[in-house]
């Protein structure tokens, strides 16, 4: 089994992909269980070069992008040790791979339990990933319950990369992330699903309801916006737009705007960020308290 799980555009129109193979690409040889592969294309889709690595167990390449340089950065997970030692369960990684495909190094990183890495961005210099966790993603985190989201920000230091900061949050139920974007203020924004009751204000609706959260560059002014139906609601992905929107797709097994169509359905929402609660820390970007309005939010369309 080959499976792509990500993928990212530059500017001149090159493609990265990023996923997992059970097999051996030509010139490589499967380490062990299914292993990261990266593959980088043309504008028209001729092939650049394929990288594959893996650990003895299983190894999977969940997030992708490529920096202003042309470096290839690769998020994702393994059971097994990537470089260094495993750390619990599954434990994150990032591998950065330059331009012309060479492997440049990698960072391992977990607590005890399992750590999943779903989504990676570049901003500037520094490198962010986002994903879920059923333990403490380091030893200052502390878990809600279940699985908590979390947001961890690096910087390149050598041939490995330095914690900046950590934001591991969710309820006593289980909470996940799948997606990132920053914006020109280097804001983070994340979106997923959450479980539990985010506070007395944001309790679930039903079973699985839309996450979205926003942190500011430096780690601080964590708010959100929950929206749901009494059916497992998820978001998948998640974009800006000009006017300071967020916009977020993905899927319902209830009724989010007018009549489900049968099993899931799939949505795309805009949520303006003056809609977003204000959970904890100082909020830098607005001298307002955003708990005073109500949350709410504007379906595009459903399909």
């Amino acid at each position: 089994d080959d499976t792509a799980l990500a993928v990212h555009i530059d500017g001149s129109g090159s493609i990265v992909l990023a996923g997992s193979t059970e097999g051996s690409f030509a010139g490589f040889s499967n380490a062990g269980g299914s292993d990261v592969f990266v593959m980088k294309l043309d504008n028209v889709g001729s092939l650049s070069w394929t990288l594959q690595l893996g650990s003895a167990g299983n190894d999977i390449g969940s997030a992708v992008h490529m920096d202003s340089s042309g470096n290839v950065w690769v998020g994702g997970r393994t059971d097994d040790a990537l470089t260094g030692v495993n750390f619990g369960m599954d434990d994150g990684f990032i591998a950065k791979i330059s331009g012309a495909g060479a492997l440049q190094f990698v960072h391992q990183f977990g607590g005890a339990g399992t750590d999943i890495p779903t989504a990676l961005q570049v901003d500037s210099a520094d490198i962010i990933v986002a994903g879920y966790t059923d333990g403490n993603i380091f030893p200052d985190q502390v878990n809600k319950g279940g699985q908590d989201a979390f947001v961890i920000k690096f910087s390149e230091g050598g041939r490995s990369l330095l914690q900046t900061w950590t934001v591991q949050f969710g309820t006593d139920q289980d909470d996940f992330l799948y997606a990132l974007r920053t914006d020109e203020t280097h804001a983070i924004f994340v979106a997923g699903s959450t479980f539990g009751d985010l506070n007395p204000m944001l309790a679930n609706v039903g079973a699985g309801d839309v996450l979205i959260a926003k942190i500011e560059s430096n780690g601080s002014g964590l708010s959100v916006h929950r929206e749901g139906t009494t059916e497992v609601d998820e978001a998948k992905g998640i974009a800006l737009d000009r006017s300071g929107n967020v916009i977020v797709g993905g899927y319902t097994a209830g009724s989010l705007v007018g009549t489900s169509n049968g099993q899931n359905d799939a949505f795309a929402m805009k949520v303006p960020v003056l809609h977003f609660w204000f959970l904890s820390g100082k909020c830098q970007s607005k001298d307002v308290d955003l708990r005073t309005f109500r949350a709410r939010f504007e379906i595009m369309t459903i399909i």
